[in-house]
């Protein structure tokens, strides 16, 4: 049987959140733009939740959530789901961890 593909939206809570740390065109200081944040980490999450809803972690009753690994541009952060009445998977909110150490490199590492 194929797997049932959810329609997925946006919440305004989430794209404020998103737009804030991932400022529309990118920032002055460097952070990675709204644009790239939503061709990535956002459409990766987006396909998860539509296809695979079910299998995501449960930490709150009825909230599923998904952890990226940092990824060039962006650090690790969470992505917060529910399923409505309707079938209809809504992003909800997102956390982003501003404290991730990015580290540097040294001679000594090869890579």
């Amino acid at each position: 049987m194929a797997s049932q593909r959810r329609p997925v939206r946006r919440s305004d809570l989430f794209l404020e959140t998103a737009r804030q740390s991932f400022p529309p065109g990118g920032s002055p200081d460097g952070r990675p733009s709204f644009e790239l944040f939503e061709r990535g980490p956002l459409h990766a999450a987006e396909e998860l939740c539509a296809l695979a809803f079910e299998q995501m972690a449960e930490p709150y009753p009825g909230i599923r959530a998904w952890t990226t690994i940092a990824v060039p541009f962006f650090p690790p952060m969470t992505f917060y789901a529910v399923l409505d009445t309707t079938g209809v998977v809504d992003l909800m909110d997102l956390t982003i961890d501003t404290d991730y150490d990015w580290g540097t490199p040294n001679d000594e590492d090869p890579y």
